[in-house]
């Protein structure tokens, strides 16, 4: 076989050409425990906060499912004058579609129609216990206080940035 002048008879395999290691073949140890420490760190400053973001949603939750209530047993007043004696008949008379036997944080509802012939409603907040008292304003957090309605009124329940100024 005759080849081109310049060029050598190949024999074998080609053989690829690989260059010098330039020492760019993988992370040193000092690298991966930096990465790692940035990483712990942003960690450390993310998960709180979505822990709160949690939290504060389910408060919101509970607060709407208890002004939902509190408009039911309104309609069930008006047409019967007189307070479902438990959540269950709200659903069952059709004044509630759908409603849960407990709140976001998955405490049951203290549901009570009192001796006046009011109700009241509460929940046990995020610590799942009674009490503490909340912080005067009572703003957002903290999510452990209860959540307390009387007679379609929030007698213990933050209060938003948007309603505090209009009442200025």
């Amino acid at each position: 076989m005759l080849y081109p002048r310049g060029t050598k008879k190949r024999r074998g395999p080609a053989r690829r050409h690989r260059p010098a290691s330039s020492g760019s073949e993988g992370f040193s140890l000092v690298e991966v425990i930096v990465i790692l420490g940035v990483l712990g760190l942003l960690a450390a400053m993310v998960i709180p906060r979505l822990m709160e973001a949690t939290d504060r949603a389910k408060q919101r939750r509970t607060i709407a499912d208890m002004r939902s209530v509190a408009n039911a047993n309104a309609s069930r007043y008006v047409d019967q004058e007189s307070y479902a004696p438990a959540l269950s008949d709200l659903v069952a008379e059709g004044y509630l579609v759908e409603f849960s036997d407990s709140d976001a944080w998955g405490t049951p509802w203290d549901y009570q129609v009192k001796k006046d012939g009011g109700y009241k409603l509460e929940s046990l907040g995020s610590d799942k216990a009674k009490g503490p008292e909340p912080p005067d304003p009572w703003l957002e957090g903290p999510y452990e206080p209860d959540l307390k309605l009387e007679n379609k009124v929030f007698k213990q329940a933050p209060t938003s940035h948007k309603k505090k100024d209009k009442k200025k």
